[in-house]
């Protein structure tokens, strides 16, 4: 079995972290529309 190129990684753990802040983002969008008083303060 092939080890992973660090390269290959790195753009895998880059993926990864844009995924989770776009989960985040429509997470806290229907956060927002659910409970829109939380966010006044922003």
């Amino acid at each position: 079995m092939q080890a992973l190129s660090e390269e290959r990684l790195l753009a895998i753990i880059q993926q990864n972290s844009i995924n989770r802040a776009e989960l985040f983002r429509e997470k806290a969008a229907s956060y927002r529309s659910r409970w829109p008083w939380l966010f006044l303060g922003e």
